[in-house]
C-alpha cells in the first residue's frame, strides 16, 4: 500500500513541476507579446518576433504603410522634352553630377514626381502561418482593400521605401539607355522646326 502513495504522491509531484513550468513559458510569451503590442507601430517590432497566424489591430495612434511611386523609362523623353533636358543629363543624374533628389521631384507625364514615397494608413495587419504579411485599409469610398507587403512596391518601414524608390529611379534610368530610348529623343527646338 505504501508503495502506491509514493507513486502517486510521485506522479503528483512531477504533474505539478511540468504545470509549473507551463505556466512560466505562458507567462513569458504573454509578456513578450503584450510588449510587442504595446510600441509604437508595427515596423518598430523586429519580423522574426512577429508571431505566426496574428492580426494586428490599430493601436490609438494611426499605422502608417508606405508605398513607391516612379516614372517609367519609356515616358523619359517626354519628361526631358519638358523641362528642356537632353539624355546627358539623366548621365549626370546616374552619376551623381547632379542632384538625385532634385531630379525625383521633376513632374512626370501624369504631373506625378519622378520618383516619390507616398505614406498612407491602414486598419490592420495580418500575418499568416507562413510570415506572409497583409495590410488591409479602408479606401475613401468605404470599401476594404488589402495589400501584399511580398511584392517590394509596399512597406512598413519609410527608409525601405525610400531606399527602394531611390533603387528603382536608378534602374529606370539604366533601362532608359539599355533600351535605346535615348536615341529616339528629339530637342523640342528639333521637333519644332520640322513642323
Amino acid at each position: 500500500m505504501k508503495t502506491l502513495d509514493e507513486y502517486v504522491l510521485n506522479e503528483l509531484e512531477s504533474t505539478k513541476n511540468e504545470l509549473a513550468l507551463v505556466r512560466k513559458v505562458n507567462e513569458e510569451l504573454k509578456a513578450k507579446i503584450d510588449e510587442m503590442l504595446n510600441k509604437q507601430t508595427l515596423d518598430e517590432v523586429a519580423e522574426e518576433d512577429l508571431p505566426k497566424s496574428k492580426v494586428y489591430t490599430v493601436s490609438e495612434q494611426p499605422n502608417f504603410y508606405y508605398s513607391v511611386r516612379y516614372e517609367d523609362d519609356y515616358y523619359l523623353n517626354d519628361l526631358l522634352k519638358k523641362y528642356n533636358k537632353t539624355p546627358e543629363y539623366l548621365k549626370r543624374v546616374l552619376n551623381g553630377e547632379e542632384d538625385f533628389e532634385e531630379y525625383c521631384n521633376l513632374k512626370g507625364k501624369y504631373g506625378d514626381a519622378v520618383g516619390k514615397v507616398e505614406q498612407s494608413t491602414y486598419d490592420f495587419l495580418m500575418v499568416n502561418f507562413y510570415g506572409n504579411k497583409a495590410l488591409f485599409y479602408t479606401d475613401y469610398n468605404k470599401q476594404i482593400g488589402i495589400i501584399h507587403l511580398d511584392n517590394q512596391q509596399y512597406f512598413l518601414s519609410p527608409e525601405k521605401a525610400k531606399e527602394r524608390m531611390e533603387t528603382m529611379v536608378k534602374q529606370q534610368i539604366k533601362d532608359y539607355f539599355a533600351y535605346k530610348r535615348d536615341e529616339k529623343f528629339e530637342p523640342k527646338e528639333e521637333k519644332e522646326k520640322q513642323e
